[in-house]
């Protein structure tokens, strides 16, 4: 189903779209405001009270007004632009995310992850394998196969190989799991030809 365009919505549509947008990014600089006040007010608290958040606090309130100052450009830029001009760029980027959506998931169906999913399989063989020599208890596997600086210069070079496959739990393994099942495919969906085999 095809979107009209701005050329093709009455003068009264469109300024209706364009006012509802300035309402929404107004509504939007209130609660960047609100935001920005409580994070400056936050910040005055833990410099009193709580320095070892201070940084933390600093930088919230950093973040704030950075998006206090976004929210605040986009709200003068849409008091001063033409309303047809607005609807019109408001339409061809909602068309032009819409083809790059769709590219992505084209791109994204279209790649089989054969890297990814072999590193799966070794890191969950050897995890497995951990479990079952070792046990559950991480302390064996610590004592194992962790990356000890002193078992290092002691000869144990292959410390800095196993350290990089040891899991201390099944939910840490399976996290990893996922998170490699998810940024792997991503990999190759986007670099294959540059740095997969």
């Amino acid at each position: 189903m095809e979107e009209p365009v701005a050329d093709e919505l009455s003068d009264e549509t469109v300024r209706g779209l364009h006012a509802d947008a300035v309402r929404l990014t107004r509504s939007n600089l209130v609660s960047a405001v609100l935001v920005w006040l409580l994070t400056l007010g936050l910040t005055a608290f833990t410099a009193v009270s709580l320095k070892s958040f201070f940084t933390m606090a600093v930088l919230a309130a950093g973040a704030a007004s950075v998006y206090l100052v976004a929210v605040a450009k986009t709200w003068a830029a849409l008091q001063r632009v033409d309303p047809q001009h607005f609807v019109r760029r408001e339409t061809e980027t909602h068309q032009r995310l819409r083809e790059e959506r769709n590219a992505h998931r084209l791109r994204w169906i279209a790649t089989t992850p054969v890297a990814t999913r072999t590193l799966m399989i070794v890191i969950g063989v050897l995890t497995a394998m951990q479990f079952v020599v070792l046990g559950l208890d991480e302390r064996p596997s610590l004592r194992a196969a962790a990356l000890v600086k002193s078992a290092v210069q002691q000869g144990e070079y292959w410390r800095m190989l196993s350290a990089g496959f040891l899991h201390l739990g099944a939910v840490h393994a399976l996290g990893n799991l996922i998170g490699l099942m998810l940024l792997g495919r991503l990999i190759e969906a986007y670099a294959r030809p540059l740095f997969v085999p």
